[in-house]
């Protein structure tokens, strides 16, 4: 499929012929044909000009649908884009650099769908347009049912006694919205090294839930006030960051949703001050600094907090049903991917690589991912967050030093939570709820 859109792209000047094209990019639990056509665009001689002219004709297509027909025309823009990077910009006519990159950031800063949203600020850096990305990333943009994105202003303020390495700073955090409904996890038994603990299974989400579109930095962890020596792994200060526990992620959860102006009563991981210590006993660790050992988690506070596993992984297949979010071809995981092959053995800015079927970044490899969850059986019931108290945790997405196999969707890790290591790092996730973090400081007011 994908080689016959390449060649009716290559060959065909009639636009109906070059639509019969899209029909490879139309993807939903199996993304393969969409992954090789943007793979194989260049090496088969089409040009950066013809893509283009695919993508403003895509464009038009979709403009008046909705629904299932709308995510489908939209991904074959996502498709399109991903394929006119693999051209540098030189190769477009210089008369259609301006307005490519012109549209490229109203896309970006517009655009309801997190998947363009995605590939079009991806793209924008790949083509070294770092300023015209920053302009649209340096904004809040508020949750809106209608979106599936939302931005939010992190600023360290003077008063914040913690965060004396970033005060006067600002990060932006931009999350993707995942609706609630039924998806399916784990991989199918004849999935290559599979283990035995990734059972298939249906589950059920009854609300809405939005996951940062990359892993924390190791600048907003240290404007937290984490002290830890991580130059030798993560040398940028925009790199993934790297050997936060799980009890770490947790308080920096806390710490950024009092940042954001929540209140206590909003706060999904409650002050281990006030938790009944007999219920709620504090892990004896030192790593863990007196926190409790299962710190209990309010799913329907709209502050910020882990991912479930469930999520984690809804979110990293973003609907696909094979071994990776793109696909099956390991070898393709160097475009998506930090890992053992091309890491150079340390962490690397997340965004640099593709984003997946909804705009998400480094959901395979780079940094491991706390989530939530302790490790056990899975759970049958609706929004899952793991078994009772275990002595391990889940981390999910592959790392910088694991092979091709080890990044796959389904794979599972079991941690001590009380565990840092040079490849651990966390991303956030909450529960939108409409309720802006201006809204909540004019309520206290």
């Amino acid at each position: 499929r994908a080689a016959a859109a390449i060649t009716l792209v290559r060959h065909s000047d009639q636009t109906a012929d070059r639509e019969h094209a899209f029909a490879a990019l139309r993807v939903t639990d199996d993304p393969e044909s969409l992954t090789r056509f943007v793979h194989g665009c260049r090496s088969r001689g089409v040009t950066a000009g013809q893509v283009r002219a695919c993508l403003e004709r895509a464009d038009r297509r979709r403009r008046n649908l909705a629904g299932q027909e709308r995510m489908l025309e939209d991904r074959v823009v996502y498709g399109l884009l991903l394929a006119l990077g693999e051209f540098p910009l030189v190769d477009l006519p210089v008369e259609q650099r301006e307005p490519m990159i012109t549209q490229l950031a109203q896309w970006y800063r517009e655009d309801p769908s997190s998947a363009i949203h995605g590939a079009s600020g991806w793209l924008l850096r790949h083509w070294n347009q770092k300023e015209r990305a920053d302009a649209v990333e340096r904004r809040v943009v508020p949750y809106d049912p209608q979106q599936e994105w939302f931005t939010l202003e992190l600023k360290i303020s003077p008063d914040d006694s913690r965060g004396a390495i970033g005060i006067g700073q600002s990060f932006y955090l931009t999350f993707v919205v995942f609706q609630p409904g039924e998806y399916q996890i784990g991989s199918p038994e004849d999935e290559p090294e599979r283990s035995k603990d990734e059972r298939r299974h249906q589950l059920r989400l009854t609300r809405p839930f939005a996951i940062l579109d990359r892993p924390i930095t190791r600048a907003e962890v240290e404007a937290f006030g984490f002290e830890i020596n991580v130059e030798e792994w993560a040398r940028s200060p925009q790199a993934a960051m790297v050997g936060p526990n799980w009890y770490d992620a947790v308080r920096f959860c806390r710490w950024v949703t009092e940042r954001l102006g929540m209140v206590e009563a909003e706060q999904p991981y409650g002050d281990p001050d006030t938790l009944d210590a007999q219920r709620y006993p504090w892990d004896p660790v030192p790593e863990a600094a007196g926190a409790p050992r299962d710190w209990l988690l309010h799913l329907d506070r709209p502050g910020m907090r882990l991912p479930t596993e469930a999520e984690w992984e809804v979110a990293c297949r973003s609907g696909a049903a094979t071994p990776y979010s793109f696909g099956r071809d390991r070898s393709l995981l160097q475009h998506y991917a930090w890992f053992l092959d091309n890491s150079g053995r340390q962490t690397h800015v997340p965004g640099e690589k593709r984003p997946n079927l909804r705009g998400l970044f480094d959901m395979h490899g780079n940094v491991f991912e706390w989530c939530h969850d302790w490790y056990g059986d899975y759970v049958e019931e609706s929004d899952p967050v793991g078994p009772q108290r275990r002595s391990v945790r889940v981390i999910r997405g592959g790392r910088w030093a694991i092979v091709a196999a080890d990044c796959r969707a389904a794979l599972r890790h079991a941690i001590a939570p009380t565990s840092r290591s040079p490849d651990y790092g966390f991303r956030l996730a909450l529960s939108p709820s409409g309720v802006t973090p201006e809204a909540v400081q004019d309520k206290e007011k």
